[in-house]
């Protein structure tokens, strides 16, 4: 059966450049049929049953992304970014053709974080949670980092780029730790790939990769 898509996180999300980073509100508008309901709750003691008008949301699962997956994937990578491909570390990637993890609510994409393997290293390419502030970025964390345990991996490694601050608060407060400065990568993926933008969030002109790691 098909499933609907949609994408962010904490709601971070990947973009052009094939980072983690917070989704604008224009490109989670375009996706109104993703849509959550509205936020509820039942209410606590006796058995009163549901609030009227208020719905309670079904619980997001995280499953492993499969073949029957990849076409849905490619079109969504496409959407979101505007190519299949990213760039990181100087090489150019397609992210829906590598393994990873897609979160769901009631047979909606709401979630997807993709990964490869690379000696004793699982390193995360994208992270996508398009709704927020409801832990859809951080239970594929968790799945990333059960993988790399089942891998053998010993850590979690990660890129994202000097402007985006907020990724890296959000990965700081879940355990990774800052481990390297690329000065000037994102210049030289910008040749392969010239539609990365000179410029990233907070107007900060962007220039650098950040890596960050979480052992396991």
């Amino acid at each position: 059966m098909p499933l609907s898509c949609c994408f962010s996180s904490v709601d971070v999300a990947s973009t052009p450049y094939g980072r983690v980073r917070m989704v604008p509100r224009w490109l989670m508008s375009g996706f109104a049929f993703a849509r959550s309901p509205p936020r509820g709750s039942w209410p606590s003691g006796g058995d009163h049953g549901p609030i009227i008008g208020v719905v309670n949301e079904p619980e997001v699962r995280i499953r492993p992304v499969n073949e029957g997956d990849r076409p849905m994937l490619s079109w969504l990578v496409a959407e979101l970014w505007g190519s299949e491909l990213v760039a990181v570390h100087g090489t150019v990637l397609r992210p829906a053709e590598l393994p990873g993890f897609i979160a769901e609510r009631s047979r909606r994409v709401v979630g997807l974080l993709t990964y490869q393997i690379a000696g004793d290293l699982l390193e995360i390419v994208t992270l996508n949670a398009i709704e927020r502030r409801v832990g859809i970025g951080t239970m594929l964390i968790e799945a990333a980092v059960g993988a790399a345990r089942h891998f053998g991996c010993r850590e979690v490694r990660l890129t994202t780029t000097n402007d985006n601050v907020d990724a890296l608060r959000f990965y700081q407060r879940r355990g990774f730790r800052l481990a390297e400065l690329r000065p000037g990568a994102v210049d030289r993926s910008r040749q392969e790939k010239p539609q990365i933008p000179q410029t990233g969030d907070y107007g900060i002109p962007l220039h650098d990769e950040i890596d960050l790691t979480l052992g396991v």
